[in-house]
């Protein structure tokens, strides 16, 4: 058997966790709405109420009035609201984290919850799939399951992103001052961009992140992701509209240190059928070819015990 089923109490460990992690992301959207601080200055001899932002950038919203007043001393209450409820989601969200090591639910590998949090955190997350062995951790969460070593095993995440997207996500990484590969860096900072395979970045520990795109009609060369030299390179993917075309497959995943993070992957069916296709190539490395048909009765199994379900047929 490649999995085994997870105990009720660790599936319920599972599901308060999740619900910690999304009230967090609330109230850390929230807290960012009302980050912009209000205050009055005098200009021209005029007492006015001006709105700064987070990047410098301020706004006037006009002198001192009872109607500005009560505008501001709302501002206020809201901004304290927020940052109470913020701090009470992070606290919840640490208790989570602990309790997670001790249910035995933490299973993705650390650095690739960090890198999933850091492109969520600069507004990333629409514009790429997690796919190859890494999806099996989403699938793990939504079955109540672990998968044994030789099904997970890997020492890289290989993410496809949309690249007819790509004004968005530039515009994103611009306005992050990033580029992709500096973006790794900030997880980790012995992440370079391997000169021989421009498409990936690995880090000091051997671990890659590898960069795919959809494949399209024209398929003109490769740009970076970013737009600027030196960053990584993504190259086509097989069945890339196939993953892209279809809603994203999320689930909260688990780290080893208990951490979490949202994990946005393909559905359990495209996955199971890609993984079929691939077993059956003959140009594939033999090693690699056994772990996909491991890996594809394993989600077959799930889907066909009712444990996973699929939008698509297979």
């Amino acid at each position: 058997m490649t999995f085994a089923l997870l105990e009720d109490d660790a599936i319920a460990q599972q599901t308060r966790s999740a619900a910690a992690f999304e009230r967090h992301a609330t109230a850390q959207l929230q807290h960012t709405r009302f980050s912009a601080q209000m205050h009055w200055l005098e200009r021209d001899g005029i007492v006015q109420l001006v709105k700064t932002y987070a990047d410098g950038k301020e706004h006037t919203l006009g002198p001192r009035t009872d109607e500005r007043l009560a505008l501001h001393r709302k501002h206020l209450a809201d901004q304290l609201a927020a940052q109470q409820a913020l701090d009470v989601a992070r606290q919840d969200l640490r208790a989570s984290q602990g309790r997670n090591l001790a249910f035995g639910i933490a299973r993705v590998p650390t650095i690739v919850i960090r890198i999933l949090n850091a492109l969520e955190s600069k507004g990333l997350g629409a514009y790429y799939r997690v796919i190859g062995t890494h999806a099996l951790y989403a699938y793990e969460v939504a079955a109540g399951v672990v998968f044994d070593a030789q099904s997970t095993a890997t020492r890289d995440v290989d993410l496809l992103w949309d690249v007819q997207q790509r004004i968005k996500l530039v515009a994103n990484l611009d306005a992050a001052g990033l580029t992709m590969l500096e973006l790794l860096q900030r997880v980790d900072q012995t992440f370079e961009r391997m000169e021989e395979q421009k498409e990936s970045a690995m880090n000091a520990e051997g671990f890659a992140v590898d960069f795919l795109r959809r494949r399209g009609a024209d398929d003109e060369g490769a740009d970076s992701l970013s737009g600027k030299d030196g960053d990584v390179l993504p190259v086509p993917a097989e069945n890339s509209q196939a993953f892209l075309n279809s809603a994203p497959y999320e689930q909260v995943v688990v780290g080893l240190d208990g951490s979490m993070a949202r994990m946005r992957t393909v559905d359990p069916g495209i996955f199971m059928n890609f993984k079929r296709w691939l077993a059956q190539l003959d140009t594939r490395e033999p090693l690699k070819r056994h772990r996909d048909q491991r890996q594809a009765d394993a989600v077959e199994q799930l889907l066909q015990r009712g444990l996973l379900t699929s939008s698509v047929t297979w």
